[in-house]
């Protein structure tokens, strides 16, 4: 008697973990967000010259962007950007690991 409850009560909470982690996780876009783009070289040794692009925001956060446009791959240059925030950081040894954004929308 007393394993058949402690069954039932496993499968009732498995059930409710379940239906409430089924929600989808609604992104949030981060607006009008004053920032500048910083040009950063790898380190990848004294014969290679590979180099990538972070954002700086007003707030200090340092993000990798997704989608930036070539005309805004420009070093200091002064943005206003509209991003969604992934959660999810590059993987390198060479670069900076700062989280993955993507660029909704971005202007001078």
């Amino acid at each position: 008697m007393r394993t058949r409850a402690l069954i039932s009560c496993f499968i009732y909470t498995y059930f409710i973990l379940a239906f409430l982690g089924c929600g989808k996780n609604k992104e949030v876009v981060f607006t009008d967000i004053n920032a500048t783009i910083l040009q950063v070289k790898y380190a990848c040794g004294t014969g290679c010259d590979a180099t990538g692009f972070i954002i700086k925001t007003s707030g200090m956060q340092l993000y990798t962007p997704i989608g930036l446009p070539p005309e805004f791959r420009v070093n200091e240059l002064s943005v206003k950007i509209q991003f969604t925030r992934s959660g999810k950081f590059p993987i390198s040894f060479t670069a900076p690991s700062y989280e993955l954004i993507r660029i909704e929308g971005i202007e001078k």
